[in-house]
């Protein structure tokens, strides 16, 4: 019995000696995270312990339920401790971490047009100039599948103004070239043979459209988008080349209006300052069905247009840029193919023809 007593007080004396080796353990883990394996051993010990000691373990719950509490307790200053850390460190080598991000993005970039490049099968890379004249041999749109090539060539004091019927390809002409600007100018990519032109400032009003929420006509719209670009351009006529590029400008008011002002905005755009002329300098393609800005603008635009035909098959185009204005007119001639009714078919083509300068 005796003996029996003695054992059970050796193995009582365990558990303080296991609990300052869990206290230990756990506040020098902070330092050597190899301590809690330490403090692993120490748990288990202490389970088998309690096992072994069977009912006489109740009189040793009191310092293990203070030994949980100081656990808990440790464990959430433990959490604390390498939070705090870590975040240290970070703060620390915070401009290495910067650099290393800033490295991984240009390689990542660097990549990405690579794989652009490789997957794309007419590419070249921009040759940027001190000029001031835009040159590009078989330009084309990244995203049009067998996309129709043009070449162009722009001079500041001489832009052009492009005229077509409907679909020929005008719009999809101006979006290649800002496309282009922006490839070029940024990832040193170009959709075609050559491209020679100065590092420009691109502002464009293409597709433009009203505003429920605001309360803004379309023309409102239109207005606001073409006084920002003239602000800007008197900014650029002191900065550096701007290119602009417009489709269709002011169709949201009438005839009248959106031909006058058309004129004095393309005028005042392309026309370079010099003594009591004001002007900007800029770099200008226009697309456009009113036909009247040609002869308006004869001194300071060259007349382009898109080919097409009509036939009983319907309409077809060549998506050519060819030199001097239309002379196709297909939206009367596409009602009729599209099944509008022969009266009106006819009215509308009498009228036109009584319209139209002799």
């Amino acid at each position: 019995m005796t003996s029996t007593r003695a054992e059970r007080a050796n193995g009582l004396a365990v558990f303080p000696v296991l609990t300052a080796l869990c206290v230990l353990s756990l506040l020098g883990g902070l330092v050597y995270p190899g301590l809690f394996l330490v403090l692993a051993i120490a748990v288990v010990v202490g389970l088998m312990q309690r096992a072994q000691m069977g009912g006489e373990f109740v009189a040793v719950m009191g310092p293990f339920r203070s030994l949980g509490y100081l656990l808990g307790t440790a464990d959430r200053l433990a959490r604390c401790g390498v939070e705090t850390i870590a975040i240290r460190r970070i703060r620390r080598q915070q401009a290495e971490l910067h650099a290393l991000a800033e490295k991984l993005g240009g390689l990542e970039a660097a990549l990405s047009i690579a794989s652009l490049r490789a997957g794309t099968d007419v590419w070249t890379r921009p040759e940027f100039t001190a000029g001031a004249e835009w040159l590009a041999e078989d330009l084309s749109h990244p995203l049009v599948p067998g996309c129709v090539t043009n070449s162009l060539r722009l001079s500041p004091s001489r832009g052009m103004l492009l005229t077509g019927a409907n679909m020929t390809g005008k719009s999809t002409l101006l979006r290649s070239v800002g496309v282009n600007v922006i490839a070029a100018q940024s990832l040193c990519v170009v959709f075609a043979r050559s491209y020679r032109a100065p590092w420009l400032a691109l502002r464009t009003c293409i597709s433009p459209s009203d505003d429920l929420l605001e309360g803004k006509s379309l023309y409102q719209r239109e207005a606001e988008v073409v006084v920002a670009i003239l602000a800007q351009a008197a900014q650029a006529a002191h900065a550096g080349p701007m290119l602009c590029l417009f489709d269709e400008m002011f169709r949201g008011t009438n005839t009248t209006d959106r031909v006058a002002a058309s004129a004095a905005v393309l005028r005042h755009l392309v026309r370079p300052s010099s003594g009591a002329n004001e002007g900007a300098g800029c770099l200008v393609i226009a697309a456009t069905h009113d036909l009247e800005l040609v002869p308006l603008l004869a001194d300071v635009f060259e007349a382009f247009h898109m080919g097409d035909r009509m036939d009983a098959s319907g309409p077809s185009f060549d998506y050519r840029l060819h030199a001097g204005p239309t002379t196709s007119h297909n939206a009367i001639s596409l009602l009729a193919f599209l099944g509008a009714p022969p009266a009106v078919i006819e009215t509308a083509r009498a009228t036109a023809e009584a319209q139209s300068p002799r």
